[in-house]
């Protein structure tokens, strides 16, 4: 690596180890935040006096600045979802060094070549300057596990990059690398909704099977049931509803009208109306009450199921139950509504405070000890 490109490693470090954001460490030294961007990317080099200045005020000489030692080897965590898909990168002492976001990746939903492209672009984005050959990653990807063909290709997609070590399954791969928990049941609610039972090493999908076979739980699914009911309540076969303006203030027009819309916008353009359900639930419209106690329903039946598969009430210590993704945001009015049909005794709620990327970057780190054991 050059001397520019040990330099702009180096300044992002730092800066990110004194808690700076770009625009903070511009304004302490009188430049601009896109100069600081231009240095960090590689794509421009500081004056003498401007790194001597820098290394003042990180405390540390100009020879750790300038020619310190790089990490030896990196870690790569990728999340892809239906909506998003988030890439994390850090050093060996787990040091952030670049993360961002992209949109989906579920090969189900965009199609396995756009699946490639989204990767491709985020990769080369987050590991740039870093070469491919130090960094160990791990991608859990939505639709990535769900059959043999999806992961196979993807695993063929990633050999191609020559990282030093990696591996690919499913998003919930990322999930269950963040619970401690031998055992436990893991519910994503995002832009789909899927239900695992976890011991140990095995685990039990439950649901989970996509658009057009599960009955709730995801944002599809809620952002469905609010149109449906727009449409009743404007036909006449279904009570009226503050989802109808909620819903034509957004789109513009009658839903009636925007019906091609609906189709031609998909799963994920659907999902984006769940957010008027919590909306008008919060302000007592029934209809969205009924749409959130039929989901949370479903919800709590494959959670049922999960918890039976792991005992049920025989269980000897309480299992917890952990949710992730952007539907849990709203666990506050969601889990009661779980919990009034949940028919065991031994098991407790909560959200999941880290991101799925961080579970992704664990099992990065694994595969990194694991290859260095063999």
């Amino acid at each position: 690596m050059d001397r520019t490109n040990k330099f702009a490693e180096n300044l992002k470090c730092y800066r990110m180890k004194h808690n700076l954001t770009q625009k903070q460490l511009a304004e302490q030294i009188g430049y601009t935040e896109k100069s600081i961007s231009q240095w960090e990317l590689g794509n421009a080099f500081p004056t003498i006096e401007t790194i001597l200045k820098l290394a003042e005020l990180f405390k540390i000489t100009l020879d750790e600045f300038m020619f310190g030692k790089m990490s030896s080897y990196y870690f790569l965590g990728i999340d892809g979802g239906g909506t998003k898909t988030s890439f994390k990168l850090v050093d060996e002492n787990g040091l952030l060094i670049n993360q961002i976001c992209k949109g989906s990746s579920n090969p189900n939903d965009i199609g396995i070549e756009k699946t490639f492209t989204v990767l491709s672009d985020g990769i080369g984005e987050v590991c740039r300057g870093i070469p491919y050959s130090q960094i160990t990653m791990f991608a859990g990807i939505a639709g990535g596990g769900l059959t043999s063909d999806n992961a196979q290709k993807l695993n063929r997609f990633f050999s191609k990059f020559g990282f030093y070590a990696f591996d690919n399954g499913s998003d919930v791969e990322n999930l269950v690398s963040l619970s401690d928990n031998k055992k436990s049941v893991l519910v994503i609610m995002g832009t789909g909704f899927i239900v695992y039972a976890v011991n140990k090493e095995e685990r039990k999908r439950i649901s989970g099977w996509g658009q057009f076979f599960d009955e709730g739980g995801s944002g599809y699914t809620l952002g469905r049931d609010a149109i449906t009911a727009v449409l009743c309540a404007s036909d006449g076969s279904g009570k009226q509803t503050a989802l109808t303006s909620l819903i034509e203030n957004r789109i513009g027009e009658s839903a009636e009208k925007h019906l091609a819309e609906f189709y031609k916008g998909g799963k994920r353009y659907i999902s984006q109306f769940a957010e008027f359900v919590f909306t008008a639930a919060q302000d007592g419209d029934q209809a969205a009450i009924e749409i959130l106690e039929k989901n949370m329903c479903f919800v709590a039946d494959k959670i049922n199921t999960a918890l039976s598969y792991l005992g049920g009430n025989s269980a000897a210590q309480t299992v917890p139950v952990l949710f992730s993704g952007g539907i849990c945001e709203n666990h506050n009015i969601l889990f009661p509504l779980i919990k009034k049909h949940i028919t065991a005794d031994n098991y407790e709620l909560a959200v999941l405070e880290a991101e799925q990327v961080d579970g992704a970057l664990n099992r990065a780190r694994n595969i990194f000890k694991t290859k260095g054991e063999r």
